[in-house]
């Protein structure tokens, strides 16, 4: 890994074709992504942009020529590299990987929030996507009772937040990916925070709480929203938790991305992981175990 991230921020002529590349691969568009992330820390804002920007007119002149709108293939680049560049951006100005992932939720409480305010019919805005995801997952095969949870009105008003709280997980996850390549450079020089060390902090599950006493006092879904996305975030920590244990105990790193895996998946091992993230967010679990 060490090698293949200083190959990348080496000479542009290598990172440029495999921006494009990456971005021409819809299974390795997110990987490019991190490799956006490692040049923005490792180069700087301005020549990572510059070879951004290259790569963005490579991949769309192909795309274009093969027949791809080119609207389709701008909103394609600006929701797979904007997010991850501003992410790194804002790290290398924080210098604190806490801080910036800390502002990070902000950013996505309010754009949850905002998803209860755009979107007057959010069940029929929302029924297409519905339909398409329960035709993925084999609607045919699944029992009308096993398709209840997901016709509701209440899953249609809590599904924006949800896309956010992922898109926001998955961008964190990025940054994080970028940041553990450039970590991996002798020439990396700012260390802004260990990833295994992340700590959201009790200002965020204090307001986990109030948004949910708020719901339940006011029966407003809007601080549901809210509350979803905070969810994600103590998700995000229970992973980083775990991945301190697994390196602390030197167990094989590969039962921790199992772990992460079957929570995604599996939404009991999920909700565990939420609890243990949040009460970590509290009692700074880390420390306690240190002490023992």
């Amino acid at each position: 890994m060490r090698d293949v991230a200083a190959w990348l921020v080496a000479r542009p002529q290598n990172a440029i074709p495999v921006l494009g590349g990456a971005m021409l691969i819809p299974i390795l568009q997110p990987i490019s992504g991190a490799i956006l992330v490692l040049l923005v820390l490792a180069l700087g804002a301005n020549r990572a942009a510059i070879q951004a920007g290259i790569a963005t007119g490579i991949a769309t002149l192909v795309w274009v020529l093969s027949g791809s709108p080119w609207q389709v293939v701008a909103v394609l680049i600006a929701t797979t590299w904007v997010p991850p560049f501003l992410f790194a951006w804002g790290l290398t100005k924080t210098r604190s990987l806490v801080l910036t992932v800390q502002a990070s939720v902000i950013i996505a409480m309010i754009a949850g929030l905002a998803t209860g305010f755009l979107i007057d019919d959010a069940v029929s805005f929302w029924q297409p996507v519905i339909d398409a995801w329960l035709e993925a997952l084999g609607r045919s095969g699944m029992a009308e009772g096993d398709n209840s949870v997901f016709m509701s009105p209440e899953f249609a008003d809590n599904l924006g937040a949800i896309f956010v709280a992922g898109a926001w997980l998955s961008y964190v996850l990025l940054l994080l990916l970028g940041y553990r390549l450039y970590g991996q450079l002798e020439t990396a020089s700012g260390n802004f925070g260990r990833i295994r060390d992340l700590n959201l902090g009790r200002v965020l599950a204090s307001c986990l709480v109030l948004m949910i006493l708020l719901s339940a006092v006011t029966g407003s879904n809007l601080f549901n929203l809210v509350a979803i996305v905070l969810f994600a975030t103590f998700l995000l920590q229970a992973w980083t938790l775990m991945y301190w244990m697994f390196a602390a105990k030197k167990l094989p790193m590969a039962g921790f991305y199992v772990l992460c895996f079957v929570s995604v998946v599996i939404g009991y091992v999920s909700a565990f992981l939420m609890v243990v993230g949040y009460l970590d967010a509290w009692f700074d679990l880390r420390r306690r175990v240190k002490n023992t």
